[in-house]
């Protein structure tokens, strides 16, 4: 996998892809038991504008190894006080 400048995508180092790619505006989840069946019903799947766009990033894992943005983001003090307030 590279960038638009044909460099390595970022994570591509890591032992299990960062990455997980679905098609564009689709439900991969919807009308499924995935999740303890959290996704019982699919999502409108309308057709993307770009017909070029084979594929879109639907997660990406590991972010805190990947970018240093990502760390400080998780770490942040007012997201930390949100999830503190919730648990």
């Amino acid at each position: 996998m590279y960038d638009a400048q044909g460099r390595p995508a970022f994570g591509q180092q890591f032992k299990r892809n960062p990455y997980t790619f679905v098609k564009p505006l689709s439900d991969p989840w919807g009308g499924t038991d995935l999740l303890g069946g959290r996704h019982p019903v699919a999502m409108t799947q309308p057709d993307p504008a770009d017909k070029d766009t084979k594929e879109v990033i639907f997660i990406m894992q590991g972010m805190c190894q990947i970018m240093d943005s990502g760390l400080r983001l998780y770490g942040h003090p007012d997201l930390l006080s949100v999830a503190q307030a919730v648990n």
